[in-house]
């Protein structure tokens, strides 16, 4: 995924360079209400809502019935302390890099996309809590506040739809995945059966649905 993620974004992007702006109003802001799913909402102990801010700027594709589209997304969650762990509560902020093919089609404002991205996450134990030690259960670990370990850049996809009300006023909805965490540190390894899942601490895979408001503007 890496790889082909990669020289597809990479193309993307040199196609988007080269071509020329959308006629109309090219430039866009994007303000999201966030859904978070699976991974994500355990990892902010089932909180229902947070919310991201992105830009972007379209551009002519190489045929009439794609564009491209070049984006950038912060994410903000922070989450609710978590029952199980004993009040463990955790944040996190996403910085997202992207390109988009844009599909034209026949419904007029209606516009569906399909892209790759690259995001860096930074994760943080806000208030420390209790964690299950498989190994000896009568001995639970004991998490303190902090940040996680820097991470890299992963790769991630986006699929959604923008419906456009006027020129400069609309609407987005897109359902993103992305990598962040692997590591199976605290409490999830036994000899015997190898690697354990904790739901929302190893490993924790990002994915959200995000309700957008969009503003348009030409710059040019």
């Amino acid at each position: 995924m890496n790889r082909v993620g990669a020289l597809f974004l990479s193309g993307l992007a040199a196609l988007a360079l080269q071509g020329q702006s959308t006629a109309d109003h090219p430039v866009y802001v994007r303000l999201s209400a966030v859904m978070p799913m699976g991974d994500l909402k355990a990892y902010l102990g089932d909180k229902t809502l947070v919310h991201a801010f992105e830009v972007g700027h379209d551009f002519k594709g190489p045929d009439d019935w794609a564009g491209l589209g070049l984006y950038a997304t912060y994410l903000v969650a922070n989450g609710s302390p978590i029952t199980k762990y004993q009040g463990l509560k955790q944040s996190l902020y996403g910085w997202r890099v992207g390109g988009d093919v844009r599909f034209k089609t026949p419904v007029a404002g209606l516009t569906p996309f399909l892209g790759v991205s690259i995001t860096a996450y930074d994760g943080k134990i806000d208030k420390g809590g209790v964690v299950p030690n498989y190994d000896t259960p009568s001995q639970p670990f004991q998490v303190p506040a902090g940040p996680y370990p820097e991470g890299k850049g992963k790769f991630g996809g986006r699929l959604g739809v923008e419906y456009r009300i006027n020129k400069e006023w609309g609407l987005a909805l897109d359902y993103s995945f992305s990598e962040w965490r692997s590591d199976f540190r605290l409490g999830t390894y036994t000899p015997i059966t190898g690697h354990r899942v904790v739901n929302g601490l190893n490993p924790v895979n990002p994915s959200w649905i995000a309700l957008s408001a969009q503003y348009r503007w030409s710059v040019w």
